[in-house]
């Protein structure tokens, strides 16, 4: 038996615009997604979540994990598109599923 969690655990897959939200992807990532940038910053006050945003970077060669604003952000390498397409994304798909596995959201 699993032990309850203080919180439900909520899990966020989005092309998080890092560059808008930590300095060290400033140059790297210079999109703006406002809309989820808006959502990022409306959950940060919330207390009744364990949020965790699930990204995907070419700016990141291992994964990352980044705890800021009362929220959690895992950082995925993204390899090349050539070979995402030619693997079906088996790599991005297979660290995605690890990722959830280990958050466990409910």
């Amino acid at each position: 038996m699993t032990p309850k969690r203080p919180r439900p655990v909520l899990a966020i897959a989005a092309d998080l615009p890092l560059g808008r939200l930590l300095t060290s992807f400033r140059n790297k990532d210079r999109r703006a997604i406002p809309w989820i940038f808006s959502l990022f910053h409306a959950l940060e006050s919330q207390e009744d979540f364990d949020i965790h945003w699930i990204t995907l970077s070419k700016a990141v060669s291992a994964a990352k994990t980044i705890r800021m604003r009362n929220q959690t952000i895992h950082i995925l390498p993204l390899g090349s598109m050539g070979k995402n397409i030619l693997t079906a994304h088996f790599l991005t798909v297979r660290r995605i599923r690890k990722t959830l596995n280990d958050i466990q959201p409910d």
